[in-house]
């Protein structure tokens, strides 16, 4: 592996590393990757790099082992190699801003220790960290100059993350983890929650909330969208609602035991009635509103916005 230049974000990682986002991204997200599909090569290509980026962090995280030390390790390169403007390079001419980085880190250092999330303040602090951080980065993966943009670019990555964890109540509580707030399941730990009968009324509940809440930061996030650039807003578009959608099969489906998916011809499906509304709304601009100061309230250390 070819070291970085002392201008990149850590020397030990290389560019043959971030070159392979592409393939990375392809495997490991199907849905942003058939999204990007319909984005301009260069942001393609950045949004593939930055894919890379974030899921080296989330493999260091799944690691067994010293996991945590590893993270902290990486965080404390990060922080060496910053520049005076407090970013950090994926490439010689693609830099990050350092702190959602550094709260993403955060949010998967806070994975290590089975987690058990107590309140919704808890939820969305932790939704923040690990997906609206994301999608701060998303902004400057597509050249978004415009720091207005960033609160509706992290309330589209807090409501995908709420959907991952409607979706997935049962594989984090095989792993120990439960991320729906105690209140809202009576204080079931991970164990009751696997051990609990499929059609289980308080975790059938609880993902309705957690469906609904998601619901409030779609709608925010996709009220967003004409910030980005024009030929950027369709893809993360028709992402946001292939994402949406898997919010509906998890409805259809009260068995919290089944992995809800979107099919392919479901996603052609989405994707055919996005282009129409987006030619239909001008290409989101009529979508647009002020921002909902009230979704950012539980949230923890947002950057000052």
């Amino acid at each position: 592996m070819t070291d970085f230049s002392q201008s990149t974000i850590v020397s030990q990682l290389s560019v043959a590393f971030l070159q392979g986002g592409h393939k990375v991204t392809a495997k490991h997200g199907k849905t942003f990757y058939f999204a990007s599909l319909f984005m301009g090569k260069r942001h393609a290509e950045r949004s593939y790099c930055l894919y890379q980026f974030c899921r080296y962090l989330d493999d260091l995280a799944d690691n067994q082992g010293n996991s945590s030390s590893k993270l902290n390790q990486f965080r404390q390169r990060l922080i060496e190699n910053k520049t005076e403007r407090d970013t950090v390079f994926l490439t010689e001419s693609f830099e990050l801003p350092i702190n959602p980085i550094l709260d993403l880190i955060d949010g998967f250092l806070f994975d290590q220790n089975e987690p058990a999330i107590d309140s919704k303040r808890e939820l969305l602090t932790y939704c923040y960290r690990v997906a609206g951080t994301v999608g701060i980065m998303m902004c400057h993966a597509l050249e978004v100059d415009d720091r207005a943009a960033f609160k509706y670019a992290i309330d589209l990555g807090i409501a995908m993350q709420l959907t991952n964890i409607a979706r997935d109540v049962f594989e984090d509580a095989q792993l120990g983890r439960r991320y729906v707030p105690s209140t809202w399941l009576h204080g079931m730990a991970p164990l009751e929650i696997e051990q609990a009968s499929s059609h289980h009324c308080d975790i059938f509940h609880a993902r309705k909330k957690l469906l609904s809440l998601a619901e409030q930061y779609y709608s925010s996030g996709m009220s967003g969208l004409s910030y980005l650039p024009k030929q950027s807003r369709l893809s993360i578009y028709i992402a946001a609602k292939c994402y949406q959608a898997i919010g509906s099969q998890i409805e259809r489906e009260p068995n919290f035991t089944v992995r809800a998916t979107v099919s392919m011809a479901k996603k052609c499906s989405l994707t055919a009635k996005c282009m129409l509304h987006f030619i239909l709304s001008n290409g989101t601009r009529r979508w647009h509103r002020p921002h909902d100061k009230g979704l950012h309230t539980n949230i923890v250390n947002v950057l000052g916005l």
